[in-house]
């Protein structure tokens, strides 16, 4: 239901999350929480500041900026 509910959420939801992302004082905690919520709904508003991530010192956190990245792209490309 939670999916189901963010799905619904994400023009409101994306502006905040873009904001969040945007902050430089970010945990690895909370950075992996944006990009867990940005990865199945974000869409290319998102792009620039999800991509500012990609030469991040933890690897795991570049990987998932890495999927991310091509999950909006991909889902954008399949809108137009």
């Amino acid at each position: 239901a939670w999916n189901d509910i963010a799905g619904l959420l994400v023009a409101e939801l994306e502006p905040y999350m873009i904001e969040q992302l945007s902050r430089t004082d970010l945990s690895l905690k909370e950075l992996s929480d944006l990009l867990n919520y940005e990865q199945p709904y974000g869409t290319a508003k998102a792009l620039q500041v999800v991509q500012q991530h990609a030469n991040h010192p933890d690897k795991a956190i570049a990987r998932k900026v890495e999927n991310t990245v091509a999950d909006i792209t991909a889902r954008s490309n399949a809108a137009q």
